[in-house]
């Protein structure tokens, strides 16, 4: 009987020591992919304004400056509100789906 509780407690911290470098590894990968990230996000932001930037100077020989930049942000203004309205639609969606389940 006793050997069997030695077996169970080696078996224990084995399965303990185990589990806690499986989390040290996850940690270890989870911070360097967090990093690789928010650094991609950073240029594609970057790549973005970048574009916005690019599209102004287009049309400003064209439409004027000022026609230039109104052009730019009223496109913007309206791709993000037909993103918004999409997101809470999707949005309404889960919220019906729980308020569905609830009864």
């Amino acid at each position: 009987m006793s050997s069997l509780l030695s077996d169970g407690r080696t078996y224990l911290e084995a399965e303990l020591q185990y589990q806690k470098s499986r989390a040290a590894f996850a940690a270890d990968r989870g911070k360097s992919g967090a990093i690789y990230g928010v650094a991609g996000a950073a240029l594609l932001h970057l790549a973005l304004v970048a574009l916005v930037l690019g599209s102004i100077l287009a049309l400003t020989p064209k439409v004027g400056a000022f026609a230039a930049t109104a052009i730019v942000v009223a496109v913007l203004l309206v791709a993000g509100i037909l993103l918004a309205l999409a997101a809470r639609k999707r949005f309404a969606a889960i919220s019906s789906a729980f308020r569905e389940g609830a009864v």
